[in-house]
């Protein structure tokens, strides 16, 4: 199989997939249920979706929701890897879940490629019924090797943290002296930037605000990059909440250029340390969706739906997420010329 990042690589073994699903989902999964979908003849890696392992009980119920997740998704086929807290394949809940999904994905014609289960340093194939290639007491995870993605996804400056809550600490706000510094700050520059948009000068306010955010950006790309000051991270979070700015940075989410806005966006999350900060949290869930980081953008959109139930834009990537779209839907259209001249006309 073949995956979607920006250097194509394969996954040619149990191990392979073993080794790579953490940096798929961003961090090690545990007591987790992780499924692959593969599209097209040359079994394209599309969703990769996690959730923290259902009951025996649930069983039926989980498949029947990741066959509608993979069906949006064009999957022609899977691979499960389930992650039980204790007792491998014995586990009381890892059998009935990998019957229920391989019956639900094969009923859908979606076909099962591996189930594999995790735990304690070993793996199972729930498929392979041979003794000496997958003993019954499981097989060691060689300690030390990386499968190509891994390697790609390492050269990409991609970590693996330890669990999810460690993803979801990366937008904990600033404390002390900074976030009282910020929370001075950024009502100041919000009056300041609602001064000259009534005074007829939106524009003006618009391009300098995208003109710091290039900045930003470049010194990112080129690995010379002091932390902002005060004002200039409240000037990034208060431009946020104008569409025109807003809408032109979902379209840097492609390439080194979207990994250095989403570096500066996380720096922003942070030190928007005000209630009610949905826009910044927003604006990173959108480019971290656009570039297949689901569970970022996940734990980032529950925030701003917290932070702002009505924030429209929060609300629209929290029903995309849901219902697992696959965001390559949206880059054809972000890239449009239509969707710049919406752009240019904003602004």
């Amino acid at each position: 199989m073949t995956t979607d990042t920006q250097v194509r690589v394969k996954l040619r073994s149990p191990a392979d997939i073993i080794d790579a699903v953490p940096y798929l989902v961003g961090f090690e999964p545990h007591e987790s249920l992780v499924v692959l979908s593969l599209r097209g003849p040359r079994s394209q890696l599309g969703l990769t979706a996690r959730i923290d392992l259902p009951g025996a009980k649930s069983a039926s119920a989980c498949a029947r929701n990741f066959v509608g997740y993979l069906k949006r998704d064009g999957a022609a086929r899977a691979i499960i890897v389930l992650y039980p807290p204790s007792d491998g394949i014995l586990h009381p809940s890892v059998k009935p879940l990998a019957a229920a999904l391989t019956k639900q994905l094969t009923r859908a014609r979606i076909e099962v490629c591996e189930v594999l289960c995790v735990c304690d340093g070993r793996w199972w194939s729930m498929q392979c019924t041979d003794a000496e290639c997958c003993p019954p007491t499981g097989s060691l995870i060689a300690r030390g090797a990386t499968s190509e993605l891994a390697v790609a996804m390492t050269v990409e400056g991609r970590v693996v943290l330890g669990s999810r809550e460690e993803l979801a600490h990366m937008l904990d706000p600033v404390g002390g002296v900074a976030a009282t510094a910020m929370a001075h700050a950024i009502p100041l520059v919000r009056e300041e930037f609602a001064a000259r948009v009534a005074a007829g000068n939106r524009r003006e306010v618009v391009a300098e605000s995208l003109d710091l955010f290039r900045a930003a950006v470049h010194a990112r790309l080129a690995g010379v990059v002091e932390e902002l000051t005060v004002d200039e991270a409240a000037r990034l979070i208060a431009a946020l909440e104008y569409w025109g700015v807003r809408d032109e940075l979902l379209t840097w989410f492609d390439g080194d250029r979207g990994e250095a806005t989403r570096v500066l966006l996380l720096e922003l999350v942070r030190r928007s340390v005000l209630p009610g900060e949905a826009a910044a949290l927003t604006v990173l869930a959108w480019v971290c969706y656009l570039r297949g980081e689901g569970v970022l953008a996940g734990i980032a959109i529950d925030r701003a739906c917290t932070a702002d139930p009505l924030y429209s834009l929060a609300e629209l990537l929290d029903q995309v997420l849901c219902g697992a779209v696959n965001p390559s839907i949206f880059h054809d259209t972000i890239a449009s010329a239509e969707f710049r001249r919406g752009l240019a006309a904003e602004q």
